[in-house]
């Protein structure tokens, strides 16, 4: 009887630990699962999303690096970005190209934005960037996607 038990608690012990190995995805490792991890814009302040699909938005994280790059929709940026406390973030300063797009108020205000970002969260597949500029809230909404599919 006891090698029963005996055997009965090893398959348990066995059946967890093969379950325990299975990643659950906690916000961090989502959102900086690895490289190929596209962050597409939705949303920004009260620009609605049929103006921001005209121009895909993204970011991504290389967290080994420290370092964020993507689009403003017309020009390419990169710069770092470091984590403080539980859900703080903020980015350093940006480096762009400075090619001449329609509408670049969009991408400006994207920019600046961005550098006013001081916390994040994640929920779901979603990443939200918030922060104050000019005494004003704001959110900066972000879905998951890839480089390939963008």
């Amino acid at each position: 009887m006891k090698t029963v038990l005996a055997f009965f608690a090893f398959i348990v012990l066995a059946f967890f630990s093969c379950n325990s190995g299975k990643k659950t995805l906690s916000s961090d490792s989502l959102f900086f699962s690895d490289a190929s991890r596209v962050w597409k814009l939705n949303s920004m302040e009260d620009w609605v999303p049929a103006e921001i699909e005209k121009q895909i938005r993204f970011l991504v994280f290389s967290k080994n690096e420290n370092r964020a790059y993507g689009s403003g929709g017309c020009n390419r940026f990169s710069g770092s970005f470091s984590l403080s406390g539980e859900k703080g973030i903020q980015f350093g300063p940006m480096a762009a190209t400075r090619m001449a797009c329609v509408n670049m108020q969009t991408e400006d205000r994207f920019f600046k934005l961005l550098a006013a970002v001081k916390s994040y969260q994640v929920k779901s597949r979603n990443l939200i960037l918030t922060g104050t500029l000019d005494g004003k809230d704001f959110k900066l909404n972000f879905s998951a996607g890839n480089l390939k599919g963008k």
